[in-house]
């Protein structure tokens, strides 16, 4: 299978969610919504996705980057590198904290521009993942969705840089 080619459901297979992650955001230009209840260890955690989302931020000032978790102590702890580049580059990358009511919500999907989505119905395993690509009606629910819950979010303190 060529993820870069298909759109709809994906295999169960880590390497292709991770490759499709990777071409999701390499094609982002102005917006990534990142909605991932614990910070998603096996897919965010990597070198390469630093490294696209730090390039978007480079080749456009105007660039937003939101992330909404559930526990910010946790990917504190765990040293999760989107906390690290969050930190270095907080006028592109905002991580917030759901608010309670939608903490338990297993779902976990990114979408760049209003207009690409990648979903899985719950965060603990890399299966289930459906791609859609240059999809706005899709994509406008669920941004309305993000956006309700980030006006509701927090910014935690464990997320900051202390400079002592």
């Amino acid at each position: 299978m060529q993820p870069g080619n298909a759109d709809g459901a994906l295999p169960d297979d880590p390497a292709v969610h991770e490759q499709v992650c990777d071409e999701v955001l390499a094609d982002a230009r102005r917006s990534v919504r990142i909605f991932a209840p614990d910070l998603d260890q096996q897919l965010l955690n990597r070198d390469r996705v630093s490294e696209l989302l730090a390039g978007l931020a480079r080749r456009n000032s105007s660039a937003r980057i939101r992330i909404l978790i559930a526990d910010a102590a946790q990917a504190v702890t765990d040293g999760h590198r989107l906390v690290y580049l969050a930190r270095r580059l907080p006028s592109y990358i905002t991580i917030r904290v759901l608010p309670r009511d939608s903490r338990s919500v297993s779902e976990n999907w990114l979408m760049t521009d209003e207009r690409t989505l990648f979903w899985r119905p719950d965060f603990r395993h890399l299966r289930h993942a459906i791609l859609h690509r240059d999809d706005p009606a899709r994509c406008g629910a669920l941004q309305r969705y993000f956006d309700e819950r980030w006006d509701q979010s927090l910014s935690d303190p464990a997320l900051r840089q202390l400079h002592l």
